[in-house]
């Protein structure tokens, strides 16, 4: 007899439990409910661990045939938080500013002029009736004071770092219902799709709430403004926003200059890298939460300077329940507990963001001069140097790191297959200096002799690499020692038109991330190393410079080789602007880096001799 045919002869129930799908399962009443474990990176946007349906029947058949269409319900759900995930603020901001536009440009249209204003009978001081105009703004400020979303919204830092502000929209919470058109005239008009429980839809109504309030105090003070022209015999006045400073055609709003500039950069190619135009947004984005939406011709030198302010009092890495506050509450926090707050290198890196940003607009003939230029920062005060703040690994870190079985017997992580990058990538980037990305992702090609020279060709060229700036693209020695290790013949093991790791796979843009995420857990867990100034992967880099000026190889070949700037131009050094640095001068030079005290695995060396 079969197995299959046994399970079948064992009766009903047997057959039951294999017949059953596996997620669907009975509550405690015997009706059946799907459910479906949330996948981790979505659990913040959804706010469950888990999602469940009642099927609201007790036939196991027919919780069977009703399953799959539950199912598919469920994972759209799970579709459309990934989608969710990928909206910023500057999407919101976007999606308020296109419906707040479309309500001023159609306020002659009755029945949306009717959304603001209204229409109602009082007497005179004769006893005459009379029709006025009133402003809804009376029954939009019942709706907030009912709303139960408002409430939860605005609450102090305090309470919010104990309760983090996941807020729950209810559909029939008052100002919900209030805005209810209004909201699914945003999304309409955006193309944004948003989870109704999200903190982004949170952000959305709070937000329309504030537009809505804005443009009802405009429209008011218009219609009484033509009322008063009418009554004089005037023709009908055209909309006109009160108190609006006039602007050009071709006016544009912060977030709007952002998506021109994002796609401006991203036409040109590699001219701005990926990683910048990430830390551009961050600039754009907290300029917008802590001071507006502006429109880039009304942004000042006096608004840059208060929100170069605000950014010098924001907490420093924050704890994630700190991190789920608006910006204005995560400054009152650190305030309140005296974190440390962001340092004066990073709040200059953001400003340069914002600035960058705002000379694209001087390129597109929005603005004449750019607000952020000459804003003075305070001078970074120089600590004093110790092991515990150098960036560099020190000797004895050196050879702890590199005594590890991963590297003496080569042995593997428990949990993740990064093919062979686990072993290599600390060995090149101790013998070249260079970025961990500008390793992780090279091609088998970019491993190459010339001159009788092996070297690493560090490039852009392919679609999927990239590279910090011009500087960037050199060629750089491969040190004896890691040719010893057995760097060709693993390199001679790969497809000739393959990546040299292609285990590695993008995550977040780049090559390394997994694999860095790991390095990291693993020299801190099982090396031991855990200096908060030490960055996993990048200081081998200061390593390598370190090493490099103690055995005296010069300034302008060591950026040659790590593809820093040749930075010194005085008249004094001006020919350092001029020639090249060939490999045999590079090799003889990277040959210098003391060799690490490691040997060939024997599998490795056994392998290259056969």
């Amino acid at each position: 007899m079969t197995p299959f045919a046994r399970r079948f002869a064992s009766g009903p129930k047997r057959w039951y439990k294999m017949g059953i799908m596996n997620y669907i399962k009975p509550d405690r009443h015997g009706t059946y409910y799907a459910r479906l474990i949330v996948p981790k990176p979505l659990r913040q946007i959804i706010g469950k661990n888990e999602l469940k349906k009642s099927l609201r029947t007790k036939d196991w058949r027919e919780a069977n045939d009703l399953g799959p269409e539950v199912l598919i319900e469920l994972k759209n759900q799970f579709k459309a938080a990934e989608l969710d995930a990928s909206i910023t603020l500057l999407d919101i901001n976007h999606a308020v500013k296109l419906w707040k536009d479309s309500q001023l440009a159609h306020l002659d249209d009755d029945e949306i002029l009717a959304r603001y204003v209204r229409k109602e009978i009082e007497t005179d001081s004769n006893g005459n009736a009379i029709e006025v105009t009133v402003s809804n703004a009376d029954i939009h400020e019942l709706c907030l004071e009912r709303s139960q979303t408002l409430r939860e919204y605005q609450i102090s830092p305090e309470s919010a770092v104990k309760h983090p502000p996941r807020i729950k929209l209810k559909d029939d919470d008052v100002l919900i219902c209030f805005l209810d058109p209004v909201i699914k005239e945003a999304l309409n008009l955006s193309g944004l799709k948003l989870l109704k429980d999200s903190n982004h839809y949170s952000k959305l109504v709070m937000e329309l709430n504030r537009a809505f309030y804005q443009v009802t105090k405009a429209a008011y003070k218009n219609a009484i403004q033509n009322e008063s022209n009418l009554y004089s015999g005037l023709p009908k006045m055209a909309f006109v926003v009160p108190n609006a400073p006039t602007t050009t055609t071709d006016s544009k709003s912060l977030s709007a200059l952002f998506k021109d500039y994002e796609a401006a950069m991203l036409r040109r190619g590699k001219e701005t890298p990926s990683s910048a135009l990430k830390e551009y947004r961050v600039a754009i984005e907290r300029f917008i939460e802590l001071l507006g939406d502006l429109d880039i011709q009304l942004i000042t030198k006096k608004h840059v300077s208060e929100f170069k302010t605000k950014l010098e009092q924001l907490p420093a890495r924050p704890k994630s329940n700190v991190t789920k506050l608006p910006l204005t509450q995560q400054i009152a926090y650190a305030r309140q507990h005296d974190l440390p707050v962001l340092t004066a290198s990073t709040v200059k890196k953001l400003i340069r963001g914002f600035s960058a940003v705002c000379s694209y607009a001087i390129e597109s003939g929005l603005i004449e001069s750019n607000p952020a230029e000459k804003i003075k920062f305070q001078a970074v005060r120089r600590t004093l140097v110790t092991i515990a703040t150098t960036k560099n690994f020190i000797p004895s870190e050196i050879e702890t790191i590199f005594s590890n079985p991963l590297f003496t017997h080569k042995t593997a992580p428990e949990r993740a297959d990064y093919g062979d990058a686990h072993y290599w990538l600390p060995l090149i980037l101790y013998y070249t200096g260079a970025r961990v990305e500008e390793i992780a992702q090279l091609y088998v090609s970019d491993i190459r002799q010339d001159d009788n020279i092996w070297h690493i060709r560090i490039t852009d060229e392919s679609d999927d690499q990239s590279v910090k700036n011009d500087n960037s693209h050199r060629e750089v020695p491969i040190h004896q020692h890691l040719i010893d290790l057995g760097l060709l013949t693993y390199r001679d093991s790969l497809p000739n038109n393959g990546r040299l790791f292609p285990k590695l796979q993008k995550a977040k843009g780049k090559y390394h991330s997994a694999v860095g995420v790991w390095w990291g857990k693993y020299l801190r867990s099982k090396i031991g190393i855990t200096r908060p100034a030490i960055k996993p992967y990048h200081a081998f880099r200061h390593t390598f410079i370190t090493l490099c000026r103690d055995n005296n190889i010069r300034e302008d070949v060591q950026n040659a080789i790590t593809g820093h700037a040749q930075s010194d131009f005085s008249s004094q050094n001006v020919g350092r602007e001029y020639g090249s640095f060939s490999l045999t001068m590079k090799k003889k030079e990277i040959d210098k880096i003391p060799r690490l005290n490691v040997s060939c695995p024997k599998h490795i060396a056994s392998a290259s001799k056969s």
